[in-house]
């Protein structure tokens, strides 16, 4: 019996403050409607070939190098569970490492072209006779000698907080996939003694967030929490937000200047850290007035690590931190559907 066809796909394995993807060129993603599969094999086998990854990875970062104007290079986000994602802020980081390191840009910045428009990335490269990837590296690029990129700040936009009312959740949470209004309302009405009220701050960051102060909600309640918000958004959420919502929980230390951080992303789970969360969560606070006077950058600790955001004179958001390159990997992706999603090379 003949084997079924397949074709080979390299990917390099990389991390921006704890967020695992497998970036791959456009030229070797296959067409569009193929790439949803790719993402959902990619991120469940990637660990099979490239040692010390996570046993699944966050999402399928696309680059392309042909953007247009405007741009040096082009950006697709696929989720674990293969759907799109409108926006990653630490995957644009990683792009911009990734295609900085390859001649993208000028050395110094990279411009992205993303779902959500075209993105400056800004290079931190090591400092000068340090030539590792560790996070400490300088700010300054030297064009001069090669230097690895070891972290870099994103511009995201404007976060644009969106007027939006509490959420009554069940006691009982339906399934992260159960968005239909029927679902949610059934789980409300039959669950009405244990429901509860929460009060999110709705942000978007050209994709929709919905951010949590709760007191009384912990920072360990977040997976079972997230898919509950994500359903009830559906349902009562700002217009926009009901096909999918990231939910973070943050809590304040060291004067408001340094939160805690832990993040749901739609379309993935409880994820280490995420760019775009954390550019919410900066928003968020301000909009509540949890952040004092005088503060002009917010510290994120992330289960993954550390993002810092600050705002740029035009009040856009900008997302720093490491970024890491893991290894380099191929992908047996078989062309039938119907066949094994894929499995690594020997």
């Amino acid at each position: 019996m003949r084997p079924p066809p397949t074709r080979i796909v390299p990917f390099v394995a990389m991390a921006g403050a704890g967020n695992t993807f497998a970036v791959v060129r456009a030229s070797a993603a296959g067409p569009a409607d193929a790439r949803p599969r790719l993402a959902r094999a990619l991120c469940a086998h990637a660990h099979e070939r490239v040692a010390g990854l996570p046993a699944r990875l966050d999402g399928l970062l696309v680059v392309a190098s042909d953007p247009g104007e405007g741009a040096d290079v082009r950006m697709e986000v696929w989720n674990a569970d293969g759907s799109r994602a409108a926006a990653c802020g630490n995957g644009l980081r990683v792009v911009g490492k990734f295609a900085g390191e390859r001649g993208a840009g000028t050395g110094e910045v990279v411009r992205v072209a993303t779902d959500a428009g075209v993105r400056a990335v800004a290079l931190r490269r090591a400092a000068a006779g340090r030539p590792d990837r560790s996070a400490d590296g300088g700010s300054d690029a030297n064009l001069g000698e090669h230097r690895p990129v070891v972290g870099a700040v994103a511009s995201l936009g404007v976060a644009t907080v969106v007027p939006g009312g509490p959420l009554r959740l069940g006691a009982r949470a339906p399934e992260p996939s159960a968005r239909s209004a029927r679902e949610v309302d059934s789980g409300a009405r039959t669950h009405a003694q244990g429901a509860r009220v929460l009060d999110p701050v709705w942000v978007d960051v050209g994709n929709p967030h919905a951010v949590l102060f709760e007191p009384d909600v912990s920072l360990d309640e977040l997976a079972e929490l997230g898919p509950r918000v994500e359903g009830a958004a559906a349902l009562a959420g700002p217009p926009g937000f009901a096909d999918g919502v990231n939910v973070e929980r943050a809590r304040a230390a060291a004067g408001a200047a340094a939160w805690t951080v832990r993040v749901w992303e739609r379309g993935v789970g409880e994820t280490a850290a995420c760019g775009s969360g954390a550019c919410a969560v900066e928003a968020a606070a301000r909009a509540r007035g949890l952040v004092p006077d005088g503060v002009e950058v917010l510290a994120l600790e992330f289960p993954g690590g550390r993002l810092t955001v600050g705002r740029s004179p035009a009040g856009e958001s900008l997302l720093e931190g490491d970024c890491v390159e893991l290894g380099e990997g191929t992908l047996v992706l078989a062309l039938d559907p119907a066949q094994e999603e894929g499995v690594p090379s020997p």
